[in-house]
């Protein structure tokens, strides 16, 4: 999901905005694409922690659990705390990703530690890969933010980098996993198309 719809979107997302958010919103908000970076990027860690989350909250390590909540929760008021008088929202959301980012150090640690009690491993090539969607992501962002005359030029780049990522990310799946990942994806399918292939695959068998 990160690595195929969510930092795509975001990238999309982050390029219209500018035009979208004043009709949205009937030019009674201003946009702050820096703002709405700072979220999209705290979204993206948020969904790139879940399985580590998976991991510990799976195996009740409950100790973990509340160790990693306290220290995030200090960590994001300690932030908001220095943050906000000196850049005000942006301060906020610059707080709210430091804590999702440090609850996604906490947690993937956690979850190696276990894995690795039970003779298991953490999926590093994997996961290296998801987290280089997210650094495409912020230098994607902060491009189209950065040389706004040439926001297209710097979207249509970031979304081809994330395609070499997502090919990269899907070679080094299990056979079994992208299998299902194949199954869940042809549900999208539109019920012509999922007829034609059913009937190629059928007359080759």
């Amino acid at each position: 999901m990160l690595c195929v719809v969510l930092v795509p979107a975001v990238l999309v997302v982050q390029y219209l905005a500018p035009t979208l958010f004043p009709l949205w919103t009937q030019g009674k908000i201003e946009f702050d694409p820096v703002l709405f970076a700072l979220l999209s990027l705290a979204v993206l860690v948020y969904a790139l922690v879940q399985p580590a989350i998976a991991v510990v909250n799976g195996n009740n390590l409950i100790r973990e659990q509340v160790v990693i909540s306290t220290i995030a929760t200090v960590i994001t008021v300690g932030a908001i705390y220095m943050l906000v008088p000196l850049m005000g929202v942006r301060g906020a959301a610059l707080a709210l990703l430091a804590g999702e980012a440090s609850t996604l150090f906490l947690y993937v640690r956690a979850a190696k530690k276990w894995l690795a009690s039970v003779v298991m491993h953490w999926p590093t090539s994997a996961f290296a890969n998801a987290s280089l969607s997210l650094v495409v992501a912020a230098a994607g962002m902060g491009s189209i933010i950065v040389f706004q005359k040439q926001a297209g030029v710097c979207l249509l780049l970031a979304l081809i980098t994330q395609v070499f990522i997502l090919i990269s990310y899907w070679s080094q799946l299990p056979s079994i996993a992208r299998e299902a990942a194949a199954a869940q994806a042809s549900r999208f399918l539109p019920r012509l198309l999922r007829k034609r292939r059913d009937k190629a695959v059928g007359g080759i068998s």
